[in-house]
């Protein structure tokens, strides 16, 4: 597991700071305050390349008693967050209706019940902030977007009057009736048996109602229900039948063989922005992709009325003190906010010093005391689990949406109305849920949970001032589909860590498949040298991201470059590159020699350098002769980029001091071999200190950067484009929006992450004296392509010369000087 700390080591003085920066693009949380202290690195890479919302996962767990093992593929639903608003929309009153209701036990048919009226006695709110998946009912299959709610268990469809529940060849009238009340709604219908459909999950002869009355069901994603819950909550909702329970879809599904475990596993991801695809359901086993510590499973609780539901027993406690003592409540999907005990939530008000909103019911607290908020800690199974201060506090971008001041902090813990010893003294709902996976396991009646990407933090260090609270609205983009990034920082102190070596910038940095390398660069651990005279090293390093370890400790190799090495050594150079063509075969080019080896010829063309089998732990330099290939003259900052087996190298300076930057373009042919030049028509101008992408389509983006020539830094809204794919190479120029755009820079670092992302960080500006800390993204789907500004990067503070590797759906930042020093 990773255990990271945010480590500024020698931030007093200018530093090269040794560092990596997870940053994971995941939907998006509230207001970004932590980041993770445990998370597997493996399950990060592992996610990354499996980012896709409908997937089949076979997955083994162990456990004391039938574990949850792989029969068949268990299937994963996603599903999505909706906000509806009617009127002025209280969460409060929906969410206190429904705990009512849970208390109370779901509203029973009474014998002599008819289908000619609702109940009058239950009241029909909006559901508020409900999490909503797509389930085909019938064959052929109607979709309907059904409320997936851990807190009931019968599945009906048909609430909306424009998709009512269709009758199909697979549909057969029991000739029964259902009645069930939510607190917050109800509904009155006939009970067909019919087949569901789950993703690919077929499930036939379902008990699942055809809503034909109902209340509190009107917005979007509202057409009925989804149960997953114990099957014990449908005994009493039919009305005239002889069996006194429905199966429940997850019991149909695994008695049919379809998944192997009669479990579910949701996994929710915070977010500011609504409606958004932020979760899911495993049917049958568990997603180790989303979550990052091991499960920790509690028996479902003996105490009534949680034993009901999927009730455990746990303590809370802030800031080291108990606020409520072991005792019994419920997790549940469909309670939107956090419910203890009254005497525990008065308590836990006390030690936030939060004041009681009169008009909302909610409790705020000032920036200072948000700032000072400790972690609210959930025992668990013997484990403990931390809603850190983010994670209480309501996301300050939905404030609007439930009828709250934009400008206030709302803590998300509420008043559950009873005192300790009710039988159901929490409810842990969707603001629990979000930050940690859960798996609700009815064959062994028990309940786990896990740390997530969500729900991890970063200890910081005394040497480094705590990062500055941001809001929403400043830290989160909302991307075009609808969905927002979350980041997650994990820094590290890598300079004593195993064999890391010193702290260094103008490294050359490369991905191959799961192992990292990192070559090369200036070092100066003193802070005694400028910025070019500091001494530059030829250590060839490899960090494997396939299994876990501790970002306190990362297991790197030193594998050339070392004293006493009995493999090759590379060259010793900065503002270099290094790019893969295959998986076991790099090409180095160009970089700057350093004060203190005998400088190269600038206009030789004999910077080439092979390194292959790189897969072991001896690699294999070989130094080309000069003009190997055809290979063109030696250059540092300039910018080699893999497509397609090949290498294109674009732009780059003079290594002789002179400023002079190179117009000439390349693309290296490791099967000849040969360098060729790209065309000039529509290329970029001379240019250096740049970044060049390749798209998932094969598109090399080229932007950012100075023209010596022109004695510019090449502006954001300029850009260029070759299509690799294609047999005849040209260059276009790229439409990029004026609308936001960063300031114009140079040595900035930038890859690509999923949805076509490029995510940029930092830099200098033309004199290399200002040093930036921002952070953008450029979303390259879109057209004209545009930037969006993400704040929460800024904590990575002022760096140039640095490296960022993309990773699917995260972003490892490493390296790079922090501050300007003297040229």
């Amino acid at each position: 597991m990773l255990a990271a700390r945010i480590i500024d080591a020698g931030r007093r003085n200018p530093i090269k700071h040794l560092a990596i920066v997870i940053v994971s693009f995941w939907v998006a949380f509230a207001d970004i305050k932590s980041a993770p202290s445990t998370v597997q690195f493996h399950h990060l890479y592992t996610a990354m390349r499996s980012a896709v919302l409908l997937t089949i996962v076979v997955a083994t767990l162990a456990a004391a008693t039938n574990p949850i093992i792989a029969r068949q593929s268990s299937v994963t639903l996603p599903f999505a967050k909706v906000v509806n608003v009617t009127g002025t929309p209280n969460i409060l009153k929906i969410d206190q209706a429904r705990i009512k209701a849970l208390k109370q036990g779901t509203y029973p048919a009474p014998k002599n019940a008819t289908q000619g009226a609702p109940p009058i006695s239950i009241p029909a709110t909006n559901q508020g902030i409900i999490y909503s998946a797509s389930v085909g009912v019938g064959s052929p299959a109607t979709y309907y977007d059904l409320i997936v709610d851990t807190g009931s268990s019968n599945t009906w469809a048909g609430a909306n009057p424009d998709k009512p529940y269709v009758v199909t060849s697979s549909s057969v009238d029991t000739g029964l009736g259902i009645i069930i009340a939510y607190g917050s709604g109800w509904v009155i219908g006939e009970e067909y048996n019919d087949t569901v459909t789950i993703g690919p999950l077929v499930i036939h002869n379902q008990g699942t109602g055809a809503e034909e009355l109902s209340g509190g069901f009107s917005g979007p994603g509202e057409d009925g229900i989804l149960g997953l819950g114990p099957v014990d909550l449908t005994s009493g909702t039919i009305t005239g039948v002889a069996s006194d329970q429905v199966p429940t879809v997850v019991d149909n599904a695994y008695a049919q063989g379809l998944i192997p475990a009669r479990s579910i596993a949701i996994s929710f991801e915070p977010t500011n922005t609504t409606p958004i695809a932020n979760g899911e359901v495993s049917f049958g086993s568990v997603d180790p992709t989303r979550y990052i510590s091991e499960i920790t499973y509690t028996p479902v609780t003996s105490t009534s009325p949680a034993s009901r539901y999927w009730g455990i027993d746990e303590t809370i406690s802030y800031n080291g003190q108990i606020i409520l003592s072991t005792t019994a409540g419920i997790v549940d999907s469909g309670t939107t906010l956090l419910y203890l005990a009254s005497d525990a939530y008065s308590r836990y008000q006390n030690a936030t010093g939060a004041t009681l909103d009169e008009t909302t019911g909610w409790l705020t607290v000032t920036e200072e005391q948000y700032n000072n908020l400790a972690d609210l800690v959930f025992t668990i199974g013997g484990t403990q689990f931390s809603l850190t201060p983010n994670a209480q506090i309501w996301p300050r971008a939905l404030n609007t949406a439930v009828g709250l001041d934009a400008n206030q902090i709302y803590l998300v813990a509420q008043d559950v109305g009873s005192p300790t010893g009710s039988g159901l003294d929490f409810v842990d709902g969707q603001v629990f849920l979000e930050r940690f996976y859960s798996v609700f396991d009815t064959a062994n009646t028990r309940v786990g949970f896990a740390d997530t990407y969500s729900s991890a933090k970063v200890e910081a260090s005394p040497e480094r001032a705590q990062p500055t609270v941001l809001s929403s609205t400043n830290s989160m983009l909302n991307l075009a589909e609808g969905r927002a990034l979350c980041f997650m920082l994990v820094l590290a102190d890598l300079a004593g860590a195993q064999n890391a070596g010193t702290s260094r910038w103008g490294q050359a940095v490369a991905l191959v498949e799961d192992t990292l390398f990192i070559h090369g660069g200036h070092t100066d651990p003193y802070n005694s040298y400028s910025y070019t005279s500091a001494p530059v090293n030829n250590d060839l390093f490899s960090l494997s991201l396939s299994s876990a370890f501790s970002l306190s400790s990362p297991p790197w190799s030193n594998i050339s470059g070392c004293s006493g090495c009995s493999a090759a050594q590379g060259p010793t150079v900065a503002w270099h590159t290094l790019t893969p063509f295959n998986t076991s075969s790099l090409l180095l080019f160009g970089g700057d020699a350093g004060p203190n080896s005998p400088p190269p010829v600038p206009d030789n063309p004999d910077s080439a350098v092979l390194l292959s089998n790189v897969s072991s732990s001896t690699p294999v330099w070989t130094s080309e002769a000069q003009s190997w290939a055809n290979e063109p003259i030696r250059r540092i900052y300039h910018t080699a980029s893999s497509a397609g087996g090949k290498v294109y190298m674009v732009g780059g300076q003079k290594d002789d001091g002179s400023g002079i930057a190179f117009s000439d373009h390349y693309v290296f042919d490791p099967a000849i071999p040969s360098f060729s030049s790209l065309p000039s028509a529509n290329a970029p101008p001379d240019i250096t200190g740049h970044q060049a992408i390749v798209t998932s389509d094969g598109r090399l983006l080229v932007f950012g950067g100075y023209s010596p020539s022109q004695k510019t830094l090449i502006p954001f809204t300029t850009g260029w484009s070759l299509d690799t794919t294609q047999a005849s190479l040209s260059w276009t120029s790229v439409s990029i929006s004026s609308s936001t755009v960063p300031s114009s820079r140079r040595g900035f670092a930038a890859t690509l992450v999923d949805g076509g992302k490029v995510v940029i960080h930092g830099g200098a500006d033309a004199d290399m004296q200002t040093t930036y800390d921002d952070g953008w993204v450029l979303d390259t789907s879109q057209s004209p392509m545009s930037w969006s500004s993400v704040s929460v990067l800024a904590q990575l503070g002022p760096r140039r010369d640095h490296s960022a590797v993309g990773l699917g759906s995260l972003v490892l930042f490493g390296f790079g000087e922090e501050v300007c020093l003297p040229l």
